[in-house]
């Protein structure tokens, strides 16, 4: 960066590299030094863009050459203030919270309002700044279930030890979805063999009484 006087002006202002090329060409140009065309091959733009920057500096001096948003903050920036607040309150109260809960309750209660005085955090932006700050949601952290939360019970050894009865709805006769059956199937669990079968419209009692009968 350098740093240099205003033109007519009491006081310092930055000029990056960039800008400060910009001065000193359109200065030159100006003074008569460089015309238009060698003025714009220099700065790499079109004549047109000269003109202005001339234009901009006799209304306003060198300042037309520092980027207006210099030294202001971004409307989107987090004060750290706020994420330190952010944090301070997970931590203490809502640690066993995932994210979006907790961003919810924060709004609920005014609490969120109140830590950003009056301003809206969305709850990305609040869930951005626990993870920034190396804390992690209990639902990123959550074990994932097993395929089988119970033990598989062994298969009987003996045929006819157990049977097993259960109903199924399905298209068995290939006639259309609206004229589907429910069998109903008795199983040796042994075996896997089917001993018998039965089908009614839905699942009832009746047929399973035809069913072992």
């Amino acid at each position: 960066m350098i740093l240099s006087k205003t033109e007519g002006v009491i006081g310092f202002m930055w000029l990056n590299q960039r800008e400060q090329q910009k001065y000193l060409v359109i200065k030159e140009y100006i003074l008569g030094k460089l015309s238009r065309k060698q003025a714009a091959t220099k700065l790499s733009v079109s004549k047109k863009t000269i003109s202005i920057l001339k234009a901009n500096f006799l209304s306003r001096g060198k300042d037309s050459f520092s980027h207006r948003l210099r030294g202001i903050k971004p409307a989107n920036r987090t004060r750290s203030v706020v994420e330190r607040q952010i944090v301070t309150c997970y931590l203490d109260s809502y640690i066993s919270f995932n994210f979006t809960h907790f961003h919810e309750q924060i709004e609920y209660n005014g609490m969120l309002y109140k830590i950003t005085a009056g301003e809206y955090l969305s709850q990305r932006l609040v869930a951005r700044i626990l993870e920034r700050n190396g804390i992690t949601s209990p639902r990123a952290n959550r074990k994932r279930r097993k395929d089988h939360n119970h033990s598989v019970r062994p298969r009987r050894t003996s045929f006819g030890e157990l049977v097993q009865l259960d109903a199924s709805l399905h298209d068995w006769l290939s006639l259309g979805p609206t004229h589907k059956l429910t069998l109903h199937l008795a199983v040796d669990d042994a075996t896997s063999k089917i001993l018998g079968g039965y089908f009614c419209e839905t699942e009832t009692l009746y047929g399973y009484f035809q069913l072992v009968s």
